[in-house]
């Protein structure tokens, strides 16, 4: 079985055969899709939770959130 796992990718072609469908590309998408969805319901339960605690703190959070990608929008 090691064997099979350790063995190099086979070109046929334009394609590209992994063994087992180790496909790295498959794997990063996989991956980034289960971040985001991860961060999102974070992101929704931080905002829900400084807004329980107060206005003020609801605001700076979700101020804190936002910054990051309005700073990357002004470049």
């Amino acid at each position: 079985m090691f064997s099979y796992l350790n063995t190099q990718p086979i070109r046929v072609g334009d394609a590209v055969f992994y063994p087992m469908n180790l496909n790295p590309a498959t794997g990063v998408a996989n991956v980034a899709v289960i971040l985001t969805g991860v961060l999102f319901v974070v992101f929704l339960l931080n905002i829900r939770a400084c807004f329980y605690l107060n206005k003020w703190f609801g605001c700076i959070s979700l101020i804190l959130w936002l910054l990051p990608g309005l700073l990357s929008t002004l470049g």
